[in-house]
């Protein structure tokens, strides 16, 4: 039985553990958003007297929302996480953009809340050494002060959920529609990878070849846990929790969707968990923090062929005929394309493939104008079953890339279809092959049949881009790096582009690839139509 001053003890215990945590939270709007605690934006003073405000002025902007800074021209963004601000016992190094001269910096300076609170006032630091201008002066109140040296107290403090003694988690997601042979190609890929990381890293030289001598290595084992959904994406959620009650993951890496998953999307977003490159089939366009893209799919297929029409690079026809299958995405992708066509004042109409009946399509085709299109949202063996019925010469046809290329694995077109034109969001065979050499001396070395070159190589480059991120983290384990060093790769040189035309991650940017080609099939391979189309 507690006395009556216990509980007094007690309560006012719980209410400042409330206070605090209020106190870090308005710290966090300061840092991320931008946002004082009065709900007013801040507003630091630059060079010239020139002030940023609101987002504009969030520390996260330069010093990134794990506080482990960055490298923007010649100009250092040093890390400020707790480590790097306030313990006086550790020095730690950190990776800011490994092909930058200035890409590694380490501990130099140790703050007190008040040493802290004066260099973020003035820009003058406790030695007299000045701040160079790119940093803000921020004149905050005691409150607002209080409120973001409380935050950065404990940011990025402790390594991230999926991190255990000598081990580091991770998972894959498969939603349900998967069919067990690409499911089992993946595992078997991750695996093997995995397997050949782990024998790499407990040799004590490992990642000598990043050329950081000097840097600690994490001698984490990898263990991947491979999460197979069920039923109803309502449900999805839910079993995801369970799965991660199971085991924390620090991060969920590759995996297939053949329909739009985002239950996925938000888990990871809850979460805060980064979400690396899923190949997905669409790719609904949810901003997110920790969710990054190879590609949107089917989406971006819309956006380049709407773009395509906007520039004329396809002549503007009279009306698009939509071809979708009911048991695809394609009904809900060809909705958003319907909506992108009427910005243009494009008239369109859709038919929806039935292979029981494919008396509407046919008697379509037959009455098709000179200036209309069709447009297929139809995988290979939807193609095949609509073989049977007449395409005139001279009709215009369309072919969604991802349906044909990534899910089916095509490689060419047969009758009818030889003279369609495919809206292709990857780079061209000639090109590509080039960019995926490294994943077939892999595939040969492990004489693996590539039989889904995109979702075989997303696999590979995926767990390969996590190799050199985790690299990079040294010992910095938290999951919002783990995201900025996804980031910064993609923009280091062709070995990490994979199956896409010169793709590239920012801050801002979830969807790596946001470019194509149109092509037609030469009779021995995808060629391209036009020149590389960026979507709008």
């Amino acid at each position: 039985m507690f006395t009556k001053s216990t509980l007094i003890v007690l309560l006012g215990f719980l209410l400042s553990f409330v206070s605090f945590a209020d106190e870090i939270e308005q710290g966090r709007q300061i840092y991320d958003k931008g946002i004082l605690p009065n709900g007013e934006p801040l507003i630091g003073v630059g060079a010239n007297d020139y002030n940023v405000v609101g987002k504009d002025a969030a520390c996260a902007n330069c010093h990134r929302y794990s506080g482990m800074g960055g490298v923007e021209g010649k100009t250092l963004m040093p890390p400020i996480s707790a480590n790097f601000l306030f313990a006086s016992t550790k020095h730690p190094f950190a990776v800011t953009d490994p092909s930058h001269p200035m890409g590694i910096t380490t501990k130099d300076h140790t703050y007190t809340d008040s040493t802290l609170a004066n260099v973020i006032s003035t820009g003058t630091n406790d030695k007299g050494r000045e701040l160079t201008m790119v940093m803000p002066r921020y004149k905050l109140d005691k409150e607002a002060m209080s409120s973001l040296v409380a935050y950065l107290h404990q940011l990025s403090l402790t390594q991230s959920t999926g991190v255990v003694p000598g081990e580091l988690h991770f998972a894959t997601v498969f939603t349900p529609e998967v069919d067990e042979q690409t499911k089992q190609i993946v595992k078997t890929e991750i695996e093997t990878f995995v397997i050949q990381h782990n024998d790499t890293m407990s040799n004590a030289q490992s990642h000598r070849s990043f050329g950081f001598d000097r840097l600690r290595i994490n001698n984490y084992e990898w263990k991947f846990h491979f999460w197979e959904l069920k039923g109803d994406p309502d449900t999805w959620e839910s079993q995801l929790e369970d799965f991660n009650k199971q085991q924390a993951v620090f991060a969920l890496v590759s995996g297939v969707s053949y329909q739009a998953a985002d239950p996925v999307h938000e888990f990871c977003e809850t979460h805060e968990t980064p979400c690396l490159l899923r190949s997905e089939l669409y790719a609904s366009n949810n901003a997110g923090r920790y969710n990054l893209y190879f590609s949107k799919g089917l989406g971006l297929d819309a956006n380049l062929f709407s773009t395509a029409l906007k520039k004329s690079v396809i002549k503007k026809p009279s009306n698009v005929i939509q071809i979708f299958t009911p048991d695809s995405v394609g009904e809900t992708v060809s909705k958003e394309l319907s909506l992108k066509l009427k910005d243009q004042n494009i008239p369109d109409e859709t038919i929806e493939f039935s292979e029981d009946d494919l008396s509407d399509i046919s008697e379509r085709f037959a009455k098709l104008g000179p200036d209309e299109i069709v447009f297929c949202w139809c995988e290979q063996a939807d193609l095949d079953k609509l073989g049977t019925i007449h395409i005139p010469e001279q009709a215009k046809v369309y072919l969604s890339g991802s349906l044909l290329i990534m899910k089916s694995g095509a490689k060419e077109l047969k009758d009818p279809w030889k003279n369609a034109r495919v809206i292709y969001p990857f780079e061209i065979p000639s090109t590509r092959i080039k960019q995926l050499k490294s994943f077939y001396n892999w595939i040969v070395g492990h004489k693996f049949e590539a039989s889904k070159e995109v979702i075989q190589s997303d696999v590979y480059f995926s767990m390969l881009i996590l190799q050199e991120a985790v690299a990079q983290m040294v010992e910095n384990l938290y999951k919002d790096y783990l995201v900025e060093r996804v980031e910064n790769i993609f923009g280091m040189d062709l070995q990490f582009w994979g199956s896409y035309a010169r793709p590239g991650l920012s801050p801002a940017q979830r969807f790596a690839n946001r470019s194509g080609y149109i092509t037609k099939f030469d009779g021995q391979m995808f060629v391209p139509d036009s020149d590389r189309i960026i979507e709008e």
